[in-house]
């Protein structure tokens, strides 16, 4: 039986006068009170769906959002460091509505004149998610996106935010209908698939929604790794259902083709309270989607809605005969909203239970002789000596392996390629793995890896004098 732990937080919103400081030896306290008192496991996996900043308006909008990145990038990496050992490929990071710089979306905009006759027109086209029009209520005029490369530029100090922080892990692609990634987690067997779910959110459109591409376009991949036994989840900002007065929800239309692709459970925020939706049911094969939300961790009373309180959630994933999940509620006891947050058990939508449970589809069993696949890939590598692709194909069987990740190091150290090294070895397993690592880190002389790499229990711990003399020719560039 194995179990895995999810810290699933959302909706920073942190104030100017608010210290992340004070949230992060909050969320230390109270996970390491879980662990003692509740028997809640330590988090094995960190996911942010959404708003990591509160944003800006006005003429100093840019340099303000880029301060609010800054200081949301030093707060997420101390929480990696503090329960995931420095290793950013566990930490999941999507988008939300707060993250887009409205400045640069309304600049993609000019105001249209309108006929009497063109108003049924437009009223039309403005029902069409994924149309080019706007409607202001501010000034009752009607808006059309007129330049899209400004428009999809609107991410751009979020897309800056993303790239710092996974260094050369993953990168924010520009495009719409690029905007997903898959982080695959082969020690753990599970694959997280992260959404935008704010594809024609602007200063004018609160609605959300994911562009069909994002999930189509990952068909192949998410086909083989279901097949290979990994649990699939989505991850993205926006919930599902509002009131009737409300349009800032996600067009839950293509919850039906995650189904269809065999993600069962999605990560959320965005409404500010913690719950599960209705388990959203396909009716074409009975299977479902559970939903689950997380509120906001940091926000202020202007972000809490009324009776809420500061939230976020532990998920504990057990894979026995089925695939048991509970959902744990924690949240800050304190109704005057102080600095620094007081958790405690919270509850689930408006059920007082602090915590919940259900059960997901068994994953199919996934047999295969992982010896021979490998001696394959080896013996077409003599043939076509192409060692990046050979790197490629050993990176599919999944990096948990031993004997994938003998090969890949060797390989990837005659290439040189510092960069995978590091994404791929960041947790060394043994003292070659370690060694590579440090090396791989010291030839790329960047601090903030070098940093990374230095907090590793393993190379801290390790007595090796190879380590010993690569921890200190590193600690010294660090020094300079």
């Amino acid at each position: 039986m194995n179990k895995v732990s999810i810290l699933h937080i959302s909706d920073l919103h942190k104030d100017e006068n608010d210290d992340y400081q004070h949230l992060l030896a909050s969320l230390e306290n109270d996970i390491d009170k879980c662990l003692k008192t509740e028997k809640i496991r330590k988090p094995d996996i960190i996911v942010v769906s959404g708003d990591i900043v509160k944003g800006a308006e006005g003429a100093n909008a840019d340099s303000e959002i880029n301060r609010q990145y800054d200081e949301a990038k030093l707060f997420l990496e101390k929480l990696v460091d503090i329960f995931l050992n420095g290793d950013k490929r566990k930490i999941v990071i999507v988008p939300g509505n707060h993250d887009i710089n409205r400045e640069i979306s309304k600049t993609s905009m000019m105001e249209v004149s309108l006929l009497e006759e063109d108003v049924k027109y437009m009223y039309k086209k403005l029902r069409d998610n994924s149309s080019m029009v706007r409607w202001d209520w501010s000034n009752l005029k009607f808006y059309k996106i007129t330049d899209i490369d400004i428009y999809n530029k609107r991410f751009k100090n979020f897309a800056e935010f993303y790239d710092n922080f996974y260094e050369n892990i993953r990168k924010f692609p520009e495009k719409p209908e690029e905007q997903s990634c898959i982080y695959q987690l082969d020690d753990l067997k599970i694959a997280f698939i992260g959404f935008n779910s704010c594809c024609y959110l602007d200063n004018l459109n609160t609605s959300g929604c994911i562009h069909p591409t994002c999930l189509t376009r990952l068909n192949s991949e998410l086909k083989q790794l279901y097949e290979r036994g990994y649990l699939l989840i989505g991850v993205w900002h926006h919930h599902t259902t509002g009131s009737p007065n409300e349009s800032n929800y996600l067009d839950k239309r293509i919850l039906s083709a995650m189904i269809d692709r065999k993600i069962f459970l999605g990560l959320h925020g965005h409404q500010h309270i913690c719950g599960i939706a209705n388990e959203f049911k396909s009716f074409l094969n009975e299977e479902s989607l559970f939903l689950i939300s997380a509120g906001t961790i940091y926000g202020g009373q202007k972000e809490l809605p009324y009776g809420a309180k500061r939230q976020y959630n532990i998920l504990e994933i057990t894979f026995d005969d089925e695939i048991n999940v509970t959902v744990h509620s924690r949240e800050d006891q304190d109704v005057n909203i102080f600095s620094i947050p007081s958790w405690n058990k919270g509850s689930i939508g408006s059920n007082r239970e602090s915590y919940i449970k259900f059960n997901l589809p068994k994953l199919p069993d996934y047999k295969i002789n992982m010896d021979i696949l490998i001696d394959k890939i080896l013996k077409e590598a003599e043939s076509d000596e192409n060692l990046y692709q050979t790197c490629e194909k050993l990176i599919s069987l999944g990096t948990s392996h031993k004997i994938v990740r003998k090969f890949l190091l060797d390989f990837l150290s005659k290439l040189q390629d510092y960069d995978k090294i590091y994404s791929i070895f960041i947790e060394p397993q043994n003292v070659e793995e370690a060694v590579a690592l440090l090396n791989a880190t010291i030839e790329m002389n960047e601090k903030t890896k070098i940093n990374s790499v230095l907090r590793n229990s393993f190379i801290c711990n390790s007595v090796d004098l190879s380590i010993t003399y690569l921890r200190n020719e590193a600690q010294r560039l660090i020094n300079k």
